[in-house]
């Protein structure tokens, strides 16, 4: 474990899934938007359950839709087993600049969401994909669900500093 490390501070981007070959190379699922912004790294975090740990890269490159690396000091295929499983992070200052009105899931997770009306919704619980848009799942104190679709009809505004998102609910027929 590294020292005093704020685990907020870090943003997931990957997975490790599976050896590859006996070099102690490893098959990371890509849980981000862009797989080649994994090239141009030098380490990586590690995170486990309870532990996080910095590797360094030795071997990347791109393999069919993930990507295939290899960290130093883990030379055969036993080596790097224990890493199975394991996320893949990086720190949030790393994350490359988006487009305006373009945030990643780890800036909406947790906003307050208002109604037009200024009536609390609840808070950002999770973010899944479903098809060409993603839906947020907002929660209220009660545990009670809604699902927002996030597209332009429904979102009518984000401010990150204020932690706040306001929609329009769609009429469901």
């Amino acid at each position: 474990m590294e020292g005093s490390i704020d685990k907020s501070d870090f943003v997931v981007i990957g997975k490790i899934i599976k050896p590859i070959g006996l070099r102690g190379e490893v098959l990371i699922e890509p849980l981000t938007f862009d797989s080649n912004r994994f090239l141009n790294l030098k380490k990586l975090w590690i995170k486990f359950s309870k532990e996080m740990k910095v590797q360094n890269i030795n071997t990347i490159r791109l393999h069919k839709k993930n990507i295939a690396l290899s960290f130093h000091g883990y030379e055969n295929r036993d080596a790097i087993l224990p890493l199975i499983g394991a996320l893949i992070c990086i720190h949030k200052s790393e994350s490359p600049k988006l487009p305006k009105g373009t945030y990643y899931y780890y800036q909406l997770e947790n906003l307050d969401v208002f109604d037009v009306q200024g009536q609390y919704l609840g808070k950002i619980f999770q973010i899944m994909k479903a098809g060409e848009a993603d839906v947020y799942i907002v929660k209220n104190e009660d545990n009670r669900e809604l699902l927002v679709p996030a597209i332009k009809d429904s979102i009518l505004s984000i401010d990150l500093e204020q932690k706040k998102m306001i929609v329009r609910l769609l009429e469901m027929y």
